[in-house]
């Protein structure tokens, strides 16, 4: 714009300034191409500021100068201060931070996706991009400025690399198409004989591979960059067995998932060294097999089933709370599976019903699985006040196909005026006394309901522990024995106060465990009697501290047996049990100890029998009787699980508090609930225990868990051939809220026989 003097033009000139359009030192070199690498940039910076396009100012210069011919005009010198950058360049060397074929591309985005990686190796060098390296690039080949052709895929902006460092973005993981994980999957493929088109159709390119690509699962690409499983949807931690991959073949998926991390060198320590396969939901994480099942929710949790999922039935729990609810019971009378169970108090939709409550659940098997409230009910205790009254811990539960229905429980009453509520503060226990009472209950077609019957009561004129209860009756009802435990009262103790006043307490014998008794009727006789022939005492034993006995008591009906037949019954004293019998004509026992029917002295290794249980009785057929125990083992317990014959068909050693079993055919069932310093879970265990088999080996599990039930506390089994030709599996379990004495929950479950 300023006309220079002549004399500013001359050879030599040092004053040449280049982009002016002046050949000061007349050298008749283009005043447009600083590096003389026969390429001008597009723009040059102007002397006022800014940047002016160079081809008009070029073709002013060759004009004005007559220098027409001389220079062949070639633009898209992306650096015009280095010879070695221009398109004329055939090879880039990527992540060097230099544009040398002048293309226009991102440096440090080989394949064009919009996102670059973290780091990257030049020469065997690895630079971390966003410490300066990208930052000066776009400086110097862009003037700070992406073009517009680096916006693509929803990236973050390429103009501001503290976005990149947020922390909240996900770097590429795949920028070229030499990376190791394609060229190991292409080659697999290539050896396996898939086509190019199926290659393509895996989209095995680096341009489909950034942080916000769709991610198709199972086919071995972490497409979206996430560092994920792509063979677990769901994220549960656990894969299917096989899965189909988007070429709609089906894959198995131990052989692809190990492929998938040798070729991306990924780890995942859940599945070391050995993947944790058999996720029958991949979609959905509340199904896996490491998952604890929830019972009664008709959800497969821990993919054990399949189609053939028992836990196909809901969890029944009435609309019914208890307080302390305790000792279930299960049977099966030909026509309802019976459901008895005893609690502190009962609440109806949280309103108080009753205390020291006793129930009678009957269900139709036809319909269990379809609704879980039962057919019929029967409340058979219960008072508005428990101010003289008390339930006592057991109840036990006789059921058989003839219809017949019996319960046996203990409860003690004392005269009002006692300060406690129980019967251990009356100084000289005149005023208290323990009923050990049977009670029959029998179906009315008129009333379409079940009504107790016949009632048998004894009393006895002491403390009556009543831990444990066992009940027997003959098959057709013409007696009936039930046995428990009981602890006496053996002395007093005063102690004088600081104030000078005299406290007089009672001391009892302390049971080390309950004496407990099983009992098997063979009675035929068709007569009755409502007449008891009294309490008995049976196996009396020495305390260590005191010369009293301590009684363990038996009723039964007084008629007895015909002439000639005898009642069996089991006792457990301390550490063993032995078989006794009643015979038919007396309230005689005849003690059996020396015919060799002692249980097996697996019992013996124990210190002490907490309680042994007839149990199981509800095969259809042939009645199966088991006999489940629980027994101190050390720091911990052990549930031992008898048959007919005093055959030991399984144990578990551990922390446990309640256990039960039941057997149909040659499955046996087994269920055990763990103390409150176990990790374990309430568990259903059940497997075969046919002859050649090791029920151990065998078995399998489903653990009794739901979360509206709280502490397990107690559970009851019962495997039956229903009437309708239905195998079922019944479950009652009894729960706890120790915060919140109104909140335990009995429940039940009805499933398919496993």
């Amino acid at each position: 714009e300023v006309e220079p003097l002549a004399s500013a033009i001359y050879p030599n000139n040092s004053s040449e300034k280049p982009y002016d359009g002046i050949d000061a030192d007349c050298d008749k070199e283009n005043d447009f191409d600083l590096d003389g690498d026969g390429y001008m940039p597009d723009e040059y910076p102007a002397a006022a500021g800014g940047f002016e396009s160079t081809a008009p100012a070029f073709e002013a210069f060759i004009a004005r100068w007559g220098y027409e011919g001389l220079f062949t005009p070639k633009y898209n010198d992306c650096d015009d201060t280095n010879a070695g950058i221009n398109e004329s360049e055939l090879s880039d060397i990527w992540y060097d931070g230099v544009d040398t074929d002048c293309s226009g591309n991102n440096d440090f985005d080989q394949d064009g996706d919009g996102y670059m990686p973290a780091f990257a190796t030049v020469d065997g060098e690895e630079i971390d991009v966003f410490s300066g390296a990208y930052q000066e690039f776009l400086d110097r080949f862009h003037n700070s400025t992406a073009p517009e052709s680096w916006f693509v895929n929803d990236a973050p902006n390429p103009n501001d690399d503290s976005e990149w460092l947020s922390g909240d973005v996900v770097f590429d993981c795949i920028d070229s198409d030499d990376s190791a994980p394609l060229q190991s999957m292409r080659s697999r493929y290539t050896e396996a004989g898939y086509t190019k088109a199926e290659i393509e159709t895996l989209l095995l390119r680096p341009d489909a591979i950034y942080p916000k690509a769709e991610d198709r699962a199972y086919d071995g690409i972490d497409a979206n960059c996430l560092e994920d499983n792509d063979f677990d949807v769901d994220g549960d931690l656990s894969m299917p067995d096989n899965a189909q991959n988007p070429l709609d073949q089906n894959i198995g998926v131990s052989t692809s998932f190990n492929n998938y991390i040798a070729d991306w060198d990924y780890d995942f320590s859940e599945h070391s060294p050995t993947p944790v396969l058999a996720d029958c939901d991949d979609t959905d994480p509340e199904k896996s097999p490491l998952n604890v099942e929830v019972l009664g929710d008709m959800i497969d949790q821990d993919c054990t089933g399949g189609s053939d999922h028992a836990d196909k039935a809901g969890i029944g729990m009435s609309n019914y709370t208890w307080t302390h609810p305790r000792s279930p019971q299960l049977g099966w009378n030909g026509d309802h599976i019976a459901l008895g169970v005893m609690a502190d108090q009962l609440y109806v939709d949280d309103d108080f019903l009753t205390n020291e409550a006793g129930m009678l659940f009957f269900f139709d098997p036809a319909t269990t699985k379809s609704n879980t409230l039962p057919a019929k009910e029967l409340n058979w205790h219960g008072f508005g006040s428990a101010e003289t009254q008390q339930l006592g811990e057991a109840l036990d539960m006789y059921v058989d196909l003839y219809g017949a229905t019996w319960i046996s429980y203990t409860y003690q009453r004392w005269s009002i005026g006692l300060d406690d509520i129980n019967c251990e503060d009356d100084p000289v226990l005149t005023s208290c006394y323990t009923y050990l009472t049977a009670q029959e209950v029998e179906y009315n077609v008129e009333k379409d309901a079940y009504l107790s019957n016949r009632y048998y009561s004894t009393t006895h004129n002491s403390y009556y522990q009543g831990v444990d209860i066992d009940l027997q009756v003959d098959n057709n009802g013409p007696w009936a024995v039930a046995c428990g435990s009981a602890k006496e009262k053996i002395g007093e103790e005063t102690e004088t106060t600081g104030s000078g006043d005299t406290i007089t307490t009672n001391v009892y014998a302390e049971l080390p465990m309950p004496v407990v008794k099983t009992l098997r009727g063979v009675g035929v006789d068709d007569s009755r009697s409502d007449d008891l022939e009294g309490m008995v005492e049976v196996f009396p034993r020495t305390s260590s501290e005191t010369t009293y006995p301590i009684p363990s008591a038996c009723f039964f009906a007084q008629s007895g047996l015909p002439s000639g037949n005898q009642a069996e019954f089991s006792v457990c004293n301390e550490d063993r049990c032995a078989t006794h019998a009643f015979n038919g004509t007396s309230s005689e026992i005849t003690d059996s100890e020396d015919t060799g029917t002692w249980l097996p002295s697996l019992l013996s290794e124990s210190s002490n029998i907490f309680a042994i249980d007839r149990d199981g009785m509800g095969d259809g057929g042939d009645m199966i009787e088991l006999y489940t125990s629980l027994t101190a083992n050390g720091d911990g317990s052990r549930i031992s699980v008898f048959n007919q014959e005093s055959k030991l068909l399984t144990a578990f050693e551990g922390d446990y508090i309640a256990g039960a079993a039941t057997q149909i055919g040659d499955v046996l069932y087994v269920a055990t609930i763990p103390g409150e310093w176990s990790s374990e879970n309430p568990t259903l265990w059940y497997g075969s225990i046919a002859e050649g088999t090791v029920f151990s080996e065998t078995a399998n599990s489903i653990p009794l868990d739901n979360p509206e039930l709280g502490d397990v506390t107690d559970v009851a089994l019962l495997a039956t051939s229903t009437a309708g030709g239905s195998d079922q599996l019944a479950i009652a379990l009894t729960s706890t809220n120790e915060s919140v004495a109104s909140e335990g929950r009995v429940a039940w479950s009805f499933w398919e026989l496993m």
